[in-house]
Formats: C-alpha cells, structure tokens, sequence
C-alpha cells in the first residue's frame, strides 16, 4: 500500500477504533456476514467463486464508481467483489448499497469504527472464498480482460504465485499520463531466495501488491503489517512461494492524485493512515520492512534455509542507501529539526548534481 495505493487519507486518521479493537471489529465484521469465513468454504469449490476481488475504502466516493464500472466490464465473470468501508462518513456506503442491490457477486461490509488500512486489507481477504484473490484500490481501474489473462496465467502455471499486467498511470479525470513510478519486472527463477532478494531489491515497485494471488498463499503469508510499506515485505514474502509473472497486454491504471497515501510525508500521519494509532516503531518504517523480513525468514523453514535468507537481508541492510534511511529513522525521532534540515539539504545537493 505504500507505491501505487489509492486510499483517500482526508480525514482518515481523525476517525476510528484504538488498534486495539482492531481484531474485534474484524471479528464482528466477519459474524455480520453469516459466520462465511474463507475456512468455510475452503473444502466445498462449488460454492466459491473463482476469483475474489476485495476493495478497501475510506472516503472512495471520488473515483470508487468507476473502479466499480472498470471490474463490472470483466469478460471474466466468476468473480465476488468485497468491499471493506472503513467507516467513510462521505457517500461510499450509499453508492455501495445501490451496486450491492443489483449485483449477487457484491458484498458491502461497513465497518463500525476504522480499523486503519492495514487491518482493512487484511479483512477483505478473510472475507474472500475465492480460489484467487485480487486487492483494488477504489481510485484505479483495470482492463476488460484483466482477470481473464491473470487467472489463465495461474492456471496454466502451478509455481507463479503472483500474476499481474502491465503497469500505466492516469490523472484525476482519467486521462493517461507519462510513468513516474518503478514498474516491478517479471520474477521468473527457481530459487526463492533470488526472487526473495529481487523484491527486496524492488524498491517502489509495489504495483504487483494490486495483481492476482493465489488464497493458499496468502493464508500461509504474515499479510499487511501496522507500518507503512509492509505490502513490499508481503510481496517479498509471496514471492518465496512462487514466481512473479506479468501479462503485458493485461493494463493496470493507477490513479495519481492529491488524496493518495503516497503523497503523505509525515511519518506520524502514515503510521496513523496504517493502522490508526501512532508508535514511534510504527513511524519506524524501514526499520520495521527489515524486522518484518527477519521475521517471515524464519517462517518458511519447509521451503528456503533462514541462514540463506537472513543472508541476504543483511547485505540488502548494509547498502549505503538502507543505512541512511536507518540513520534518519532515528535522528528523526531524536531530533525532528536536525532530521528535517538534512532532508532539505539533501535535496538542496541533488537539484544541484542534477543534469539540466
């Protein structure tokens, strides 16, 4: 949810349950759906549909109808949609109440109190039945054959476990723009350890996070944790269970706009955005990607040796680059100013190395 997310931050942080209440309201969420967690429908795929697309939202009104419009144009139908409000107090819940009514596939879930992005992402997965799962952000659309091209490509290949399409930006009005962002290539190795080391590698090129994966996958994964960009350590995560594979006639469009998390600079107001209560290690984000790494190393002892990858994630902490990002984690909590005026002189020094 850090590089390519979509959900509106006006107000979020304002709005919502203490994280501690969190799980609870995830809970209550899940019993108000008839009691149809994923598990129940795990053993029976008749009941299931193939895909399930789940949308987190937070004030979506802005753009959420034509995400709507862009998954209703699919020419592959087998699908459910969710869709988990965080408590939007503008006109998301009554747009989503209209779609609901005349479609089957639809499930709306309001949940009382905001969870923060996090544990509403989460969330929609626990909700899913579907055999694949897809997360869309209510501000970006996708192509007609989106999901009939990713599907095939997990059908057709049993050791992909992300398939995803090819990567283009719009504006607000939706209109194509020039690509500012990182696109993430295709990962196509053996070894999980090299495709592990290619996502952390990845920087910015979070898009996959928004491309099919398999339910099987992600229910073995730590899924999205309470600091901001922990969707680049699920990625790399995923990524220890099968190869990443891209469809380039399959068109992803992320909306760039004013409102997207990713225009947030403040630390504090990204970690209240993640899982709406602020801790100092939560603002720690990179800190927190390399803790989160270590952990999931020891996780998959059954397919990679930790030794190998907590390896890898040690060279990968020791680039200069990731030991400047520490360093101003810190001093940002030691000292904001001095923080603050590096930041500033840094920038100063790269426009000016910068080729005219």
């Amino acid at each position: 949810m850090a590089d390519g997310a979509g959900t509106n931050t006006t107000t979020e942080m304002e709005r919502g349950a203490p994280a501690s209440c969190g799980e609870q309201v995830a809970s209550d969420a899940l019993q108000a759906t008839g009691s149809d967690s994923r598990e129940t429908f795990a053993a029976n795929a008749e009941t299931r549909p193939r895909v399930s697309i789940c949308i987190p939202v937070y004030n979506g009104a802005n753009f959420l109808e034509a995400a709507l419009d862009s998954i209703a144009a699919q020419t592959f139908e087998d699908y459910e949609l969710i869709v988990t409000d965080n408590a939007s107090i503008d006109a998301t819940e009554s747009i989503m109440r209209g779609r609901e009514k005349n479609d089957p596939r639809i499930r709306y879930i309001r949940n009382p109190e905001n969870l923060g992005a996090a544990e509403n992402y989460n969330l929609g997965f626990r909700l899913s039945r579907g055999e694949y799962i897809k997360w869309m952000a209510h501000d970006d659309l996708i192509c007609e054959e989106f999901l009939e091209r990713t599907v095939k490509i997990l059908d057709d290949d049993p050791g992909t476990s992300i398939a995803f399409g090819h990567t283009e930006q719009i504006d607000e009005a939706g209109e194509q723009i020039p690509f500012g962002g990182t696109r993430m290539p295709s990962i196509l190795g053996d070894d999980p350890v090299e495709r592990f080391s290619l996502g952390m590698a990845a920087a910015g090129g979070c898009f996959p996070i928004f491309g099919l994966f398999r339910a099987s996958d992600l229910a073995r994964s730590s899924l999205h944790r309470s600091y901001y960009g922990s969707d680049r350590a699920l990625l790399c995560e995923i990524l220890l269970f099968g190869k990443h594979k891209i469809d380039e006639s399959a068109t992803f469009l992320n909306r760039t706009h004013q409102l997207q998390s990713i225009r947030m600079r403040d630390r504090r107001k990204r970690a209240m955005w993640q899982k709406n209560e602020f801790s100092v290690i939560s603002s720690l984000e990179h800190f927190s990607l390399l803790r989160h790494l270590f952990e999931m190393s020891g996780r998959h002892k059954e397919i990679v040796s930790p030794v190998r990858l907590r390896l890898r994630i040690i060279l990968f902490s020791l680039r200069p680059k990731g030991l400047l990002l520490l360093w101003m984690e810190f001093l940002q909590v030691l000292s904001p100013s001095a923080a603050g005026w590096l930041r500033k002189a840094g920038n100063k020094i790269k426009r000016t190395l910068k080729p005219s």
